[in-house]
This record gives C-alpha cells, structure tokens and sequence, in this order.
C-alpha cells in the first residue's frame, strides 16, 4: 500500500498544481499546442490532461499486451493513469518515443481551443510559462534529495523485497524492489 502511494504521489507531479485537466496550452499570444500524447520543450502532454516529464512517459498496452493505440492514436501516457479492462503499461524500449506537440497558430487570443476527443469533459488552457515552472521546481526539488532520504528509501525497499520472497519468486521480487526504491526517490 505504501509503494501505491508512492508511486502515485510520484506520478502525481505537475498535475498537482493543473489538477491534471490540461487540454489546451497558450504558449505566447501567437501560438499554442494541444496536449495530444505529444511532448513539447521536455513536457509529455497527455491526452488524458495530465503532463509528466517526456522521459517518464510509459506505453500503454492493451489486455492481450499489445501496444494499444485505438483509443487516442497513440500508446503513451504519463504513469499513475486509470487502466480499464485489463490494459496495462509498461516502459519504452527500442527506441519509442511520442510525437513532439504540433505548434498551432493563434487568430484570436481571446478565443481559441483544441477540437480533440475529450468526450465533453471541459477541460482548461493553461500558460506554457506555469507548466515549465512547475517542471523546473520538481527537478529542483529532485536535485535536493538527501543522503538520507536515499537511506529511508533503501531500507523500505529492502522491506519490500524480503515481505515479496516470502511469498515470490526472487528475480520477480527484485523488480519489485528496483521499482520501488526508483518511484521512492522519485517522490522525494
């Protein structure tokens, strides 16, 4: 329960602030971009609404473990969404990345929105300068990690490894601890 929290609270990142319902994202009063399972200047902009760090985007994979791109056109998504009917995600590898974000035009200032698929959830604008400042103040903050910070996660992570083998197997096992002790440090 604690790893979930966690991780949750990890993945929670810059959606904190936006409260993760970003669909449309003003850059100057010219341009802006619409968040589209796309990145932009280090940002992953989730279809979803919810933004992480391009690296920590993750594939999302159907309930036979296929890349699933039906729904949004993409696989990617930022950690901590709500998976259905058995879909799952997992890391990239081979090289997979997202689409970097399609920098739109701006007639009216005062009047413009993006005409993806939200299925009528109303969702906000949000000024590019607020969404790379809540990124710098996170890398900042990652920056700050104490050595004993590093120790409490080593020893939960340890917690976590000896309670799996009770009842895992160890390779498994130590997955589940280097995935704890990444997402621990994460959230420090």
């Amino acid at each position: 329960m604690l790893a979930l929290s966690l991780l949750l609270c990890a993945a929670a990142g810059v959606n904190a602030v936006l409260d993760g319902k970003v669909e449309t994202v003003r850059i100057s009063d010219k341009e802006f971009i619409c968040a589209t399972d796309c990145t932009f200047r280090g940002a992953f902009l989730g279809q979803s609404g919810r933004i992480c760090t391009e690296p920590k985007a993750i594939v999302r994979l159907d309930k036979d473990g296929k890349v699933d791109d039906e729904w949004y056109g993409t696989a990617f998504e930022c950690p901590g969404e709500v998976q259905f009917d058995g879909h799952t995600t997992r890391e990239r590898s081979g090289g997979e990345t997202p689409l970097d974000c399609l920098v739109e035009k701006m007639n009216d200032p005062d009047f413009f929105r993006c005409t993806s698929s939200k299925g009528g959830d109303r969702r906000k604008v949000v000024d590019w300068a607020d969404i790379e400042k809540e990124l710098k103040l996170k890398t900042a903050e990652k920056k700050k990690r104490t050595q004993g910070g590093r120790n409490k996660c080593g020893k939960a992570a340890q917690e976590v490894y000896s309670e799996c083998t009770r009842t895992g197997e160890s390779q498994e096992c130590e997955e589940k601890s280097r995935a704890f002790m990444e997402s621990c440090l994460d959230g420090e």
